[in-house]
Parts: C-alpha cells; structure tokens; sequence
C-alpha cells in the first residue's frame, strides 16, 4: 500500500510539474503575443492602446526587461516625455540586467536634451542648444535649423552660433532663399554666413545691404565686405561712416581699416568717449582686432571706464593683441573692484608671460577673505594642472569643504579642468552639498571625467524629482558626454 501511495504521489507531482511548464510557456508564448502587439501599435503611434497592453504585462511579470524597453520606446516617441516613469523603466532594466545598459541611456539623454530645445522658456531653450554645441552631435542640426523660425532673435543667434561650431555650412541656395525670405533675422543671417565662407567672393546682395532699413543688416554688410577683402567697397563704406546708428559706423570702421583706410581709426578712438556703454564695449572689441599703436593707447585708457564691461572688453582685448608692454596697465586692473574683470585682468597676465601673478594666487589660496580664495582657485583653474605643484591641488581640494558655497564652487570647477581622475571621488560628494549650485558644478565636472563609474550617482541624483529643468539638462549632458 505503501509503494503504491509512493508511486502516485509521484505521478502527482510530475503532472503538476508538467502542468506548471505547459503554463509557463503558454503564459510565455501569451507574453510575447502581447509584447509584438504593443510593439505593432508603437509603430503605428498608436501610443494609448499600447501603453495598456505594456501596463497588463508589467502587472503580469515585472521582471520583463523587454516590456521595459518597449515603454521607453514609447515614451520617447510621445510629445511630452514623462522623465521619471522614463528613469524608472530604465533603472529596472538595469536591475535585471545588473549592468547600465549605454546605448539605451544614450537615446534617453539625447532625446531628454532634444525635449529642452522646444522648451517655452528661451532661457531653457538657449542652454539646450549649448549643450548641443559642447556636444557636436550631427543629428541635432535638422532642430537647430528649425529654431531659426523661433520668435526670440537671441534663441536664433545662438543657434546659428551652434550650427557654424558644428561646422554647418549652408548651401548658396539656402542662403540665398534667406535673404530674400523678408525676414529682417534671415537676411542677416544669409549675410553674414556668405561674409564667413571663403569659397564666394563678394557678391551684389552685400552692397545693397548696406542701405538696408535694419541696421542690424547693415552691421552685417559692412562685416562681410571687410571679410571679403573687396577695395571696391571703398566708397559705400566711407558712406557708412555718416550712418545714423553709431554702431553701424564703428563697424565701417574696422571694415575700410580691414581695406587699408587707417583714417577711420579716429571714428573707433572717438567712440571710446561715447555716452552709451554699449558703444564703447563695441568699440573696445574692434579695436582688440584692429591692433597698432594707437589701438593700444585707446585700448589703455579704456580700462579705467567706469562700467565694468567696458574694462573687461579691455583686459581680453589686450590679452588678445599679445603685447607684453601693457602688463603694468594690468598688474593694476587685479585691484579692480569688479571679480570679473580681476579673474580676466590675471588670466592675461598669465598668458603674457608675468609669473608673479601666478605665485600670488598660490598664497590667496589660504587667505581670510572667501571672494579673495574663490578668484585664486577660479583663476588657478582655468591657468591649468601645469602651473601648480601638487601641494597647491590638495589646498583646492581642500576648499571643497569651504563654509562659502562660491569658493566650493569655484574649487569643483577648478578640479574638473585639472583633470586628476583622483579627484572623482571627492566631486561625487558634492552632488549631496545643500547648494544647488555647487551640485550643478559638481555634475558638469563629472561629465569631463569620461568615468562610466559615475554614471549611478549621477542617475540617481536626477531621480530625485529634479525640478529645475536647466538643472535636469545638465545632468543628461554630462551622462552624454560620459557615454559618447
């Protein structure tokens, strides 16, 4: 009796144990039904039914990474991507798969940075397009173009600015729809690409330009006729020099100095007494190009104006023209009262050549004064891991627990442009700092590292229902530029 109670619970439990398999692959084969339909409806942008189907599997079997997939799928292909239900299927892929999964998180950055560039905030919209711009990814530029539509001129211009860093280069048939698009920005545009490419030489389209009702289409006219290097341009730009908008006469200015007419220098030295800031500025940053003795001069005086951009345009422009007589001039300007126009006045001084700019910052590494410890790591950052000793490296990571938030800041900065993997560890801590700014330092500076080994802790940190979007943009760069 015994055996036989044996034997038939053995029966038992084989049937069962066949019965369990016969479910298992029919619950299998109605999985996969179910995962082809929702993948036939994705094709079809038939996004709502597909979105059930995905929902009953899930429910059914949370651990299909295939079903996951699907839903990132289909929340890329939506008008408005829902980032964390986004973040969320994919960190359960990598559960699954207990490895980050490049490829897919690639898309999902790149179409996360594709979302911020139609975002309704210009601010938001400016910031995408430079990340797209850092990035050099071909397959933004059919969007970069499309912004050329935008309503905001400075959207526009930082998109054509994006484009030319791509190395975009318009065709003569694309430019020449826009200049005769009507619209003011277009034709602007279209002049001053064709005043940028070496290939076509000066063309009537410039000249009539030049007595366009825009000014700012006369700027770029006069730009491009100097770019060309076309003397026959002489005398319409001559004209320019009367143009009712003073800018437009500074730039016709540096245009006939470009043509050999060094009598129009005047017009550049005389705007530096001008009442409007903006037109000094101007014509500080054409001087800086134009160079020569007389440029220097003007270029000297500027640096005492009494608006700080003025001074700024100075220093750089000094900086730029190499001329190691003005060091001096700018051993004066690190007493200015301006922080920017100080971390300009040292960087130069550097390139010039004045080493005693550099042991100075070393020592107001450890000063009192947090504004005086952020502008010498600031500028100790940007001179570059050559400059320092290793004993200087460990004051900056030292400063990374400064009680000022600017001087962490500044010193997370510094790190990232140095370079040392070592440090990674030490930047990883500051995604945790109660500054949001020093966080966005510390994501920006982990995105240079190219370590994959961040890319968890940067993960994480957008799954925590960031709300900033300019904050969430550059949490998707830095994955971005980690993966490549």
């Amino acid at each position: 009796m015994q055996k036989f109670i044996r034997f038939t619970s053995i029966i038992l439990i084989l049937f069962f144990f066949l019965l369990l398999q016969s479910c298992s692959k029919g619950c299998r084969r109605g999985e996969e039904a179910k995962l082809k339909r929702a993948e036939e409806l994705i094709k079809k942008n038939e996004h709502k039914e597909a979105s059930k189907i995905l929902d009953e599997i899930i429910k059914n079997n949370p651990k299909s990474e295939k079903v996951y997939e699907l839903r990132i799928k289909l929340n890329l292909q939506g008008k408005k991507q829902k980032e964390e239900e986004l973040l969320g299927d994919y960190d359960k892929i990598v559960e699954i798969k207990g490895s980050e999964q490049l490829p897919l998180l690639k898309e999902i950055c790149l179409s996360m940075i594709r979302y911020f560039l139609s975002s309704d905030d210009a601010e938001v919209k400016m910031d995408a397009i430079k990340a797209v711009a850092d990035l050099g990814e071909s397959s933004f530029i059919p969007d970069l173009k499309n912004l050329f539509n935008d309503q905001d001129y400075d959207v526009r211009n930082e998109s054509a600015g994006a484009l030319k860093k791509m190395g975009f280069v318009p065709s003569e048939e694309y430019l020449t729809k826009k200049i005769n698009s009507g619209d003011e920005w277009d034709k602007m545009y279209a002049i001053r690409a064709w005043g940028e490419d070496g290939k076509i030489s000066s063309i009537p389209e410039f000249k009539k330009a030049l007595n366009d009702e825009d000014f700012d289409v006369r700027i770029e006219a006069a730009k491009a006729l100097g770019n060309k290097g076309d003397k026959s341009a002489v005398a319409s730009l001559k004209k320019l020099l009367q143009d009712k908008d003073t800018e437009v006469r500074l730039y016709a200015a540096q245009s006939l100095l470009k043509l050999g007419e060094r009598s129009a220098l005047s017009k550049l030295i005389s705007a530096l007494k001008s009442e409007d800031y903006d037109i000094r500025a101007t014509a500080v940053r054409i001087l800086g190009e134009v160079g020569g003795k007389d440029a220097v001069i003007g270029l000297k005086n500027a640096l005492r104006d009494k608006d700080e951009i003025v001074r700024k345009e100075a220093v750089d422009a000094l900086e730029k023209l190499g001329n190691r007589s003005v060091i001096p001039e700018l051993l004066n300007v690190l007493k200015d009262e301006d922080y920017n126009v100080r971390t300009s006045a040292a960087l130069a001084l550097y390139k010039l050549g004045d080493s005693s700019v550099i042991e100075k910052l070393k020592k107001d590494l450890g000063d009192n004064d947090p504004e005086t410890r952020s502008f010498a790591v600031q500028v100790i950052g940007e001179m570059g891991k050559e400059t320092i000793s290793a004993d200087e490296i460990a004051k900056i990571r030292q400063l990374l627990r400064d009680e000022d938030p600017e001087v962490r800041l500044t010193a997370i900065h510094a790190l990232g442009l140095i370079g040392d993997k070592s440090d990674i560890e030490e930047i990883k801590k500051m995604l945790s700092d109660e500054d949001d700014e020093v966080k966005l330092e510390a994501v920006t500076a982990l995105g240079k590292t190219g370590d994959i080994q961040v890319i968890k802790d940067l993960r994480n940190l957008w799954m925590k229902k960031v709300k900033n979007p300019s904050f969430k943009l550059q949490i998707a760069l830095a994955l971005k530029k980690i993966i490549k």
